[in-house]
């Protein structure tokens, strides 16, 4: 009797067991041959619509890939390779198809795929359409793939997966950022012509110089700040975008290029980038844009290049202050409440002249002349008045220096409005106004306790 309960078990189970294998759906792959789509010869052109947007499309020219629609922009010279890379290859999917049950699953919707067709150089037709759909990773390898349908098939296929990122890309992340392109050319001059009159035109120093630029107009006697020019340059060479402002966009309307605040060309011996200059706004509010002569593209460029493009000829000037040389100097005397007057005799030995009565630390005081010799301004300013900057005598307190052939005379005058906390100053020998960190301000200012020497007890 048990015996016949175990026969009868043993028939259900059968009977259920054939039951699955005949109404379970069938699995969503099915292992197939690869699709194998050959590209062009030479890719020439691709074109791209995306649902609700503009078409997109890109062409190879001489000089580089383009983007031809929605706008003319050259594009990115890693974009340009990632196309030839993903486009200009043979195309094979892995060995999985999919049948086109639910093509929601797949991203391949009308409302949803980008339709892409890929072109050969100097051909009319495509070579190839296909639909791009959703981006996945492929369970246990973490590989990336896209699916994808050839125009007119029923199967799905998955593609490698920079197809998928580049045809879903904004456009401006397509574009080139870099407004100025030299090549590997030296700069043979940059120019800044100011809307007021002013010029700046600095050349390559001839080769024996220590300096690597001089100024070429005006033609005046002025040493530049290496540091500064050098970094003005690096910056305008390397010139790229924040951001894009093409036609039809309300923001170019505003701008008015036709009295921009500066022209600034620079010059190789084969080339010249000509860039025009408009600021909108004041202040470190103000915003930058710039339009590149010959194509007319603008873009808005950061703020940290501002600087670059509106230098001016006391933005290159040398920030070198003190004419007279740390190991002339013969007497020192400060600024402070003390009037510290430090006086070095003809074996090179400091002495404190006033007040009387201090010994000298040698080393204190040799690092005094040696700062004051290295003195440099923060920057050069101008449109400021002597009486505004508190350099008016009856105003400015001062520091003097002094070498067997001369003084000179260091002008210490009011506080900077602004966040900077600089303080104004100048040297008698010289008009020109500059601004001093406050830092430099307590140095020049110290009492006869900061050069004593050492106690022995």
């Amino acid at each position: 009797m048990v015996q016949k309960h175990v026969w009868i078990a043993a028939g259900v189970l059968v009977l259920l067991v054939g039951a699955f294998f005949v109404t379970r759906d069938k699995p969503p792959t099915q292992v197939d041959s690869a699709l194998v789509l050959e590209a062009p010869t030479t890719l020439g052109r691709l074109e791209w619509e995306r649902p609700g947007d503009d078409r997109v499309v890109l062409e190879s020219r001489e000089s580089g890939w383009w983007l031809t629609s929605p706008v003319e922009a050259p594009l990115s010279r890693q974009v340009g390779d990632e196309v030839e890379w993903a486009f200009g290859q043979t195309l094979k999917s892995d060995d999985l198809r999919f049948e086109m049950s639910d093509d929601r699953t797949f991203g391949l919707a009308e409302d949803e795929a980008v339709n892409v067709a890929i072109f050969g150089a100097g051909q009319s037709d495509p070579t190839t359409r296909l639909r791009i759909g959703e981006e996945i990773q492929v369970p246990g390898t973490g590989v990336a793939r896209t699916f994808a349908q050839v125009e007119g098939k029923e199967k799905i296929y998955r593609l490698q997966a920079a197809l998928g990122d580049l045809v879903r890309r904004r456009v401006d992340d397509l574009r080139s950022r870099s407004i100025v392109s030299l090549g590997d050319e030296e700069l043979r001059s940059v120019q800044w012509s100011h809307v007021d009159g002013h010029l700046l035109k600095i050349e390559p120093a001839a080769d024996s110089s220590e300096t690597r630029w001089k100024l070429a107009s005006p033609q005046v006697e002025m040493a530049l700040d290496a540091a500064s020019v050098g970094r003005f340059v690096n910056t305008l060479s390397r010139l790229n975008a924040r951001d894009f402002v093409d036609e039809g966009d309300a923001q170019l309307e505003a701008l008015d290029f036709d009295a921009p605040a500066v022209t600034v060309t620079l010059e190789t011996g084969s080339k010249q980038a000509e860039l025009q200059v408009v600021r909108q706004g004041e202040g470190d509010q103000a915003k930058l844009y710039v339009r590149r002569a010959g194509d007319g593209q603008v873009f808005e460029v950061a703020g940290s290049a501002r600087t670059a493009l509106l230098a001016r000829m006391l933005d290159v000037k040398d920030r070198a202050v003190m004419p007279i040389a740390s190991d002339a100097m013969t007497s020192i005397e400060l600024a402070g409440d003390d009037r510290v007057r430090l006086v070095k005799d003809e074996g090179g030995q400091w002495t404190m002249a006033r007040p009387a009565g201090v010994e000298v630390d040698q080393d204190e005081a040799s690092a005094m002349a040696s700062w004051l010799g290295a003195l440099r301004a923060e920057r050069w300013v101008e449109d400021v008045e002597e009486r505004e900057a508190g350099l008016s005598p009856g105003q400015r307190s001062s520091v003097r220096v002094s070498a067997a052939d001369g003084e000179e005379v260091l002008y210490l005058g009011a506080s900077v409005d602004d966040l900077s906390g600089g303080r104004y100053a100048r040297v008698a020998s010289s008009p020109a106004i500059f601004v001093l960190p406050e830092s430099a301000l307590r140095r020049l200012t110290q009492d006869a306790d900061a050069f004593a020497a050492p106690s022995d007890g």
